[in-house]
């Protein structure tokens, strides 16, 4: 069964030990706003989504249900990452090679 807004903000904060009145203050609201949000009476603004993300690390998608994983932007990211490393390397091989046989300076 898929989590809500509110299951996911309670687990984040609950997982970073964090108090509702210590969110409520990072996100510039009340104690019992947070407290709405984790039990989805309210939902946050567009502003307080892009904090609690901010502040739990996640991806507003990932609060929002979009993304399954916490951090599945970084894992598309570090996925990227190694696919044009690989091709760096490739080419250094490539030129590593060409060059290797060029003769050297003459002294």
């Amino acid at each position: 069964m898929e989590r809500t807004l509110g299951e996911r903000l309670g687990e984040l904060r609950k997982s970073r030990g964090f108090t509702q009145n210590q969110v409520a203050e990072w996100l510039e609201v009340t104690a019992a706003a947070v407290s709405s949000y984790e039990r989805d009476a309210n939902q946050p603004s567009l502003v307080v989504l892009k904090r609690l993300a901010g502040l739990y690390h996640v991806s507003a998608d990932y609060l929002l249900g979009l993304e399954e994983s916490p951090c599945a932007e970084l894992l598309r990211r570090q996925e990227e990452l190694v696919l044009r490393l690989q091709g760096v390397t490739e080419e250094f091989a490539r030129l590593s090679a060409e060059y290797s046989g060029a003769p050297g300076p003459r002294g």
